[in-house]
Order: C-alpha cells, then structure tokens, then sequence
C-alpha cells in the first residue's frame, strides 16, 4: 500500500485538533460543575440608583454562616447612605460586617457592605429588603429598595437523616436485701449534696444580684437596669414602632430583655430556648410570681413574631414595650432605687 507524505502530515494535523478540542470541552466541563461561570455582564442604570441584594447560598445548614451583600450602583452626583442594620437581620444573627472599598467606572460609582449571619431556627426565613437614602443635585432625600431575599434552613438530623426512635423505659431492677442499706446511705448523701448546692446557688445569686454590671469599655460603671432602659429607648426612637418592622422590633426588644436578665440575675438567657429561659425563672429566687407571669407572656409573643411569622399590631408593640420597661423598673435592686429604700417584695418603680 501506498502512502502519501501529504495525507500522513494532514492526518497528524486532525488528530492534534481533535485532541485540543477534547481538552477544551473537558475543561468548559469542569468549570461549569465547579459553578466558576462568568459574571453576567450589568446593564447600564436605569434610575439615578439601584440597590440588588442577595446571599451566598438559599440553602443552609443550622449553625451555618451565610454571606449576604448589598450591592448599589448610583449616577456620579448622587450622594447614598447605606442601610445600618442592627444585631440581627430577618432572624438572622450579624456575626460580622464590613463595606468593600467603593469603584468608580465611567457614568457610575458601586458601593457593596456585606454580613456573615447566622441562625439556630430552622425552617423558611426572609430577609427583609434593604432600604438606601439617596439625595441628588437638588438636595432631596429619596428612598430606594432591594428585594426580599429568602433562605431555607434546615436541621443536622434531618440532613444527616439519622433515626430519631426514642427507646422505651426498662422495667424496674431489683435491689439486694444486703445493698439496701448502701442505697439508702448513698440517697440520703445525695440529698444532702443537693441542698448544699442548692443553698450555694441562692447565696450567689443575691451578690450577683447586689453587683453592679459594667459595659465592656466603658469610662465608668452602668447599671444593668440603666443600659436596658437607654436600649429600649433607642429601639421606641429608631423607627422600628411598625406593623411592617413587627418581627425585627421583637428581636430587639426580646434581646434587650435577655440581656438585662443575664446581667442582673446571673442566668444565661441568650444563650437558653424561651421554655428552658422560663425554667430557670421559676427557680430564681430573685423574680416574684408576679414577674414571672409578666416574662412568660412577653417572651411567648416575641416568638410569635420572630418564628411563627404571626402579625402584631402597633397597639400590642406599644404593650411588649410597656412590658419589658416595667420589668425592668420593677425589678431594679432596691440599693440602686432613689433614697435606697427597702420596697416589699413583688413590687418597684412605676414604669
């Protein structure tokens, strides 16, 4: 058989263009799967502002950090003022925050704040839309919005789709005549260890209770009722008095709770479920029945609001304010009440 030097060479050529081909369509491949795509191109503004929001991912796991952005484009001219969110975003927990350094490109200038958050509720979550005051050359203040940006969070257990089977209770062991008497001896030990702690307990709660709380920082001592009180002024001042801000005024106003009775009481409420918080409140010697019942409700309407998505009126926000303020009136220790007075129990300053 004859072969041509021109065939043999054009042959070769094929076999490398094909192989180049492969390799290309291969490596498209890869970064199609890896999600490394090309930005979509923007287009030029339509308005003198525009405001695009949006997380890293819509699916998360409990205990997850998602990174959530605020991304606005504006006219040359035109002055902004960013959103300022406060410790939480549509139940969300702000672990961190920062703005990225502005850009400016011909007929635009791009400013861009981001958020790490964070949450232990599982189920749907919406993030409300950010809201930008711009002003242009006419000095005015105008408004301009996101958009609601929705992320599903989902429990551990059910990714990891572990049995959840609860085992029955064993039936009862018998005890030997001979070990009766170490059982007794051991129980009537235990009791006694209990009451012991028990009595140490009360006696630390009473000088935490009697000691005052400092802010981190601060030139000189705060109070706990005085930083509570400031707080709960600034959440009635800040605008949150809403129907349509219902669920992030709760969320405030709840934590401002919590933290008040962690600094006052010693008991760990921000970090505790609202059933575990209300267990330990029962048990304190500090609160009276009467408070007791006060906090119950408050704190069962915040989670309304906060989990269950349910409305509030502005007349119940009113009361949930009035609530937390008399709480922590009525519970101020009665060395830091004017005069220094000693007041009966269950009663305090008039909200």
């Amino acid at each position: 058989m004859t072969i041509f030097p021109g065939a043999a060479r054009n042959g070769a050529l094929l076999r490398s263009g094909t192989a180049t081909l492969a390799a290309v369509l291969l490596a498209a491949a890869l970064l199609e799967a890896s999600g490394c795509t090309r930005a979509p191109r923007e287009g030029p503004l339509a308005g003198p502002v525009s405001v695009t929001c949006g997380v890293d991912r819509a699916e998360a796991l409990i205990g997850d950090r998602l990174r959530y952005s605020i991304r606005v484009r504006s006219l040359p001219g035109v002055s902004i003022r960013m959103p300022e969110p406060g410790d939480s975003l549509g139940g969300f927990s702000v672990r961190d925050r920062g703005e990225l350094e502005p850009v400016s490109r011909p007929g635009e200038s791009v400013r861009e704040q981001w958020y790490l958050l964070e949450t232990y509720e599982t189920g749907a979550h919406t993030i409300p839309a950010p809201v930008v005051i711009f002003a242009g050359e006419d000095g005015i203040e105008k408004e301009a919005s996101g958009q609601d940006v929705a992320v599903d969070v989902k429990s551990l257990i059910a990714a990891a789709g572990a049995e959840q089977d609860i085992r029955g209770i064993r039936g009862p062991v018998a005890v030997a005549a001979s070990y009766r008497g170490v059982v007794g001896r051991a129980l009537a030990g235990l009791l006694v260890a209990v009451a012991l702690v028990a009595a140490a307990m009360r006696v630390a709660a009473k000088l935490m209770s009697r000691r005052p709380v400092a802010r981190y920082g601060a030139a000189k001592c705060r109070l706990a009722h005085e930083i509570a009180l400031e707080e709960l002024e600034a959440i009635r001042a800040g605008g949150l008095l809403d129907e349509r801000m219902a669920q992030e005024y709760y969320v405030r106003v709840s934590g401002t709770v919590r933290r008040y009775l962690e600094a006052r009481f010693g008991l760990r409420a921000p970090e505790m479920t609202t059933e575990e918080f209300l267990q330990a409140v029962s048990s304190s010697m500090g609160i009276v029945p009467g408070h007791r019942a006060l906090l119950d409700g408050f704190l069962r309407k915040s989670d309304m609001v906060k989990f269950a998505r349910h409305g509030s009126t502005r007349v119940e926000m009113e009361d949930a304010y009035g609530a937390a303020r008399r709480f922590v009136n009525e519970t101020v220790p009665a060395t830091e009440q004017p005069g220094g007075a000693e007041q009966p129990a269950g009663t305090g300053a008039a909200s």
